[in-house]
């Protein structure tokens, strides 16, 4: 019987699982697309048709579909002065604080929009269920597979993948959809050159300890940073360095968890083994998609 590599097995389902994540974000830009050029909603969203001030290309603008009844809550930006103690001394920016406004009717609500009001999204319960049970299925999907062999976990994993497609999608239009799907080829060739170094170079990336411990470490502080721009202001170049470092830190994954595929290539040739890689490749894949996303974003 014929036996396959654990690079073609890792590989195998690796590939099927991006396909669809990239492949289905690009379809649901096209669609986005179609649906601003016919003046029509599209998961949940308006777009306004607007063109990218550094190469003119076409950049849907989303807003949410708007609330029908009264009495509502509408928003806008207002422009407020900050300043801040540097060490150069004092530093005034610009940042913006949403207002929100009660309209009761239809006049209220014109004469807000005259104002440069918008009317608030509808909230959309099927979009929340959806990024709940992503989130559950991200989780679990080790486990998963562990439980219920490698057809269930195939099946978990390619929903999840479904799963996530509109989010990202959604994720890419909220910012310029150019630069997202630019992001995606960038995540692709980077990925690239990261397999073949992990594979081919005859570095020892996965027994380094001082390697893995940095990467630990670093993955560690991104993720409290994360949760801290919940909580504190933080200026849009920090957020962009920080971003940079992502992408650094995330080659290493890539390399570290390529370079895995050779250790266990002879002891560990199992279908079970090349789901786990996979997964792992997967995530830094994702992860390093969404740092080039915020390294890009305005």
């Amino acid at each position: 019987m014929f036996e396959t590599t654990l690079l073609f097995k890792t590989l195998t389902i690796l590939s099927s699982q991006i396909a669809i994540v990239f492949g289905g974000t690009y379809i649901f830009i096209t669609y986005a697309r179609k649906a601003a050029k016919d003046g029509i909603s599209f998961f949940g969203y308006h777009f306004r048709q607007s063109r990218n001030i550094y190469n003119q290309k076409l950049d849907l603008v989303p807003y949410p579909v708007a609330q029908t009844y009264f009495p509502r809550f509408m928003v806008k930006s207002e422009p407020e002065e900050i300043t801040e103690n540097t060490l150069l001394g004092p530093k005034t920016k610009i940042e913006y604080k949403l207002v929100e406004k009660l309209v009761r009717n239809a006049g209220e609500r014109t004469a807000a929009l005259r104002e440069g009001y918008k009317d608030q999204g509808v909230s959309n319960p099927f979009q929340t269920a959806m990024f709940v049970s992503w989130i559950v299925l991200l989780f679990s999907l080790p486990f998963i597979q562990m439980a219920g062999g490698m057809l269930i976990g195939m099946l978990a994993f390619t929903l999840l993948s479904i799963l996530f497609v509109p989010l990202l999608g959604t994720l890419m239009l909220e910012g310029d959809d150019n630069d997202g799907i630019l992001a995606m080829k960038l995540t692709m060739l980077i990925t690239f050159f990261t397999a073949v170094i992990g594979l081919y170079s005859g570095i020892d990336f996965a027994n380094n300890v001082a390697l893995n411990s940095f990467l630990f470490f670093s993955l560690i502080g991104l993720i409290l940073f994360e949760i801290s721009r919940s909580f504190i202001n933080i200026s849009r170049p920090q957020v962009r360095g920080v971003a940079f470092f992502g992408i650094f830190i995330f080659i290493g994954f890539l390399l570290v968890d390529f370079n895995y595929i050779v250790k266990y290539s002879n002891s560990g040739n199992t279908w079970d083994n090349a789901f786990q890689i996979a997964f792992q490749l997967y995530l830094d894949m994702i992860n390093l998609l969404l740092e080039i996303l915020e390294a890009m974003g305005d």
